[in-house]
């Protein structure tokens, strides 16, 4: 699809095109030019008869049709539709590509979401590991509420009363939990009916896809890290050259 004098083009089957336009012979303006030179011309005497013999001439041209040959029972079981099916779809090679690499795209994202629920529920600072994200962060991603609570709407008195069985987190926590949930269970469905129809992205191991998420984001850590080191190491910088400008005497 290109886009050109801010107009949206798109690259049409001519085959199809010619099935879907409008037949130019059944156009008013058209018709009326047609009929006003064929009874100048002497071959009709009214409009009445212009369309008697106009549909006298479209069926001699259906009868006329040959045959075609019987479809082979391939095309036949491809023109058949499903029951409860609403139409048809016809993959390209192209459609093949784009449906292949949105399966490894939504896995990809279903792991990036399980693994900062982990995040989000592990000990600060420290990166989750492959259970943390396969084991712990799908079951909360499941049921939220099952295992987390807000330990902010709780008062002190009741903070952990009857909690046992669930992990405080902060507000912000648990929304950001919960936006990482509708995640996974919304492209979950998506990814099994992909799956279905062959493509499953089976070249992406759980393994691969964790060992590539948490590098990334070992290295924002360090990158972090670093910025920090520097700051601090400016802000001391900083201090010692103002402090040559004070003087109390000592």
């Amino acid at each position: 699809m290109d886009e050109l004098d801010g107009k949206l083009e798109f690259p049409t089957d001519p085959q199809l095109m010619q099935e879907v336009t409008p037949d130019s012979r059944y156009d008013p303006l058209y018709m009326l030019i047609e009929i006003e030179y064929a009874v100048k011309r002497g071959e009709y005497s009214s409009i009445e008869e212009f369309f008697e013999m106009s549909n006298k001439q479209t069926k001699s041209e259906q009868s006329e049709t040959t045959e075609t040959a019987p479809a082979k029972p391939e095309l036949q079981a491809l023109n058949t539709p499903m029951p409860g099916a609403l139409g048809y779809i016809y993959i390209d090679t192209n459609a093949h590509a784009h449906f292949t690499e949105e399966a490894a795209r939504l896995k990809k994202r279903i792991v990036n979401a399980l693994y900062w629920i982990a995040q989000y529920t592990g000990d600060f600072g420290v990166l989750p590991t492959f259970e943390d994200v396969f084991e712990k962060a799908q079951m909360i991603a499941a049921a939220p509420d099952a295992h987390l609570f807000v330990r902010d709407n709780n008062y002190d008195s009741h903070q952990f009363h009857e909690q046992e069985t669930r992990q405080a987190v902060s507000g912000s926590q648990m929304f950001r939990i919960e936006q990482n949930s509708r995640t996974v269970l919304t492209l979950g469905p998506v990814i099994k009916m992909l799956a279905t129809l062959g493509y499953n992205a089976d070249h992406l191991t759980r393994e691969d896809l964790y060992t590539e998420v948490n590098e990334q984001q070992r290295q924002r850590n360090l990158s972090k890290a670093a910025q920090d080191d520097n700051a601090k190491l400016a802000q001391k910088q900083r201090m010692q050259a103002a402090s040559k400008n004070v003087d109390f005497g000592v």
